[in-house]
């Protein structure tokens, strides 16, 4: 358990892009809910987005989703976007484990961005970022937290984890509905944004 943010630790576990980038993956497509099974493409109520597992992500566009795994696991900690009762968002450091085929949250009991989560399930995800000198990009993944209440989904968590500590916990694991990774070309000299959303191929965007 990490003192500074109360997280479950699922072992190794970094988008500071220019705005530019940023303008390119906000400009997600909404799609009507289509149903495949749990381990398809999953519909749900998260305005209407297609969404899926961590797992079937990986089985569609393997290569993102390495690159989106090794800037997830280059650092622990991660920054998480979720919607207070208001309306305004709140930002929380976080970490994030990916096992069995799921992205993961998890932590004390009585956090507040589980709150958060139970009221409006729509969360962001973003991956540490390095000084810019030794910049390997970014990444960020998004959709949809579903609560794991019971005791068996709970205890496959627990034994696949590598940091939790006794007594109760509360877990989510995301639905996502996209991906981002901010990344330089091999000559360091443009942006490459590759984005995906659930339902769609991923594409690549450069940027000067």
């Amino acid at each position: 358990m990490s003192a500074g943010t109360q997280n479950l630790r699922g072992g190794r576990t970094g988008l500071t892009g220019p705005a530019a980038a940023a303008k390119e993956e906000e400009g997600g497509h909404a799609h009507a809910p289509t149903v495949h099974g749990r381990r398809g493409l999953v519909g749900g109520s998260c305005l209407g987005r297609i969404m899926t597992s961590w797992q079937v992500f990986t089985e569609l566009e393997p290569e993102l989703a390495a690159r989106v795994l090794d800037r997830f696991e280059a650092n622990r900690h991660k920054t998480m976007a979720t919607i207070r009762a208001d309306g305004s968002p709140r930002i929380s450091g976080t970490e994030v484990p990916i096992k069995l085929g799921e992205v993961w949250l998890g932590g004390m009991t009585g956090n507040r961005r589980f709150e958060d989560l139970r009221r409006d399930p729509r969360v962001a995800i973003h991956s540490a970022s390095e000084p810019p000198d030794g910049w390997s990009g970014d990444a960020k993944i998004a959709g949809r937290a579903v609560e794991v209440t019971d005791d068996a989904g709970k205890a496959s968590f627990r034994g696949a984890a590598e940091e939790v500590p006794e007594g109760d916990f509360e877990l989510f694991r995301i639905d996502l509905t996209e991906a981002v990774v901010v990344r330089l070309n091999d000559e360091r000299d443009r942006l490459l944004i590759d984005i995906w959303h659930a339902g769609e191929p991923a594409r690549t965007v450069q940027r000067r």
